[in-house]
């Protein structure tokens, strides 16, 4: 079914699970929680997805965020590269009643390997990059991922580790 996270079409308590991955953040919040409570069977589940790039981990990434926030404002990368926050999830799920119970969030590490190459074509698949840039923004924005690929001797086309958290919220439907 082709329909919006706050407008299923769905029967009522007709959903054992509903997900998200790496795109709640663009829903209307309040909206798609009420959804999500109408389509819920109770004790259904809810599960919140974001694969974060984990700066914290990683000195390349940590200056990699940094490049970022010359070219693409807080408004755009900062939905996804920090997840969103911690509270705010939280305040969306439990502020909605009754309708959610056994609110949790648990944090998994993990890495990708890839080449600088790859590298630079993953920064460039994101929508906050390639949007509203123009060719010569998205130029320097390519010379300066090299310039810092090469500080940081990633530039030779070996694999690396990018390590990557994932952040999964989870809650379940309470008894109706």
């Amino acid at each position: 079914m082709q329909a919006s996270a706050e407008q299923t079409g769905l029967d009522p308590a007709s959903a054992d699970l509903v997900t998200a991955a790496q795109a709640f953040h663009w829903f209307d919040r309040d909206a798609a929680l009420s959804e999500v409570a109408r389509i819920l069977k109770p004790g259904g589940g809810l599960a919140l997805f974001w694969n974060v790039r984990d700066a914290a981990r990683s000195p390349f990434l940590a200056d990699y965020a940094e490049v970022l926030q010359r070219y693409v404002s807080d408004a755009d990368a900062g939905r996804y590269e920090s997840s969103m926050p911690e509270e705010t999830t939280r305040r969306a799920i439990e502020g909605h009643g009754d309708a959610f119970g056994d609110v949790r969030l648990t944090q998994l590490q993990h890495e990708m390997t890839m080449t600088d190459r790859e590298f630079v074509g993953m920064v460039f698949t994101a929508s906050y990059v390639r949007v509203n840039k123009s060719p010569e923004e998205q130029d320097r924005f390519r010379l300066d991922l090299a310039a810092l690929l090469g500080r940081h001797q990633l530039n030779d086309g070996r694999p690396f580790a990018v390590p990557y958290r994932l952040d999964l919220w989870t809650a379940r439907r309470s008894d109706r």
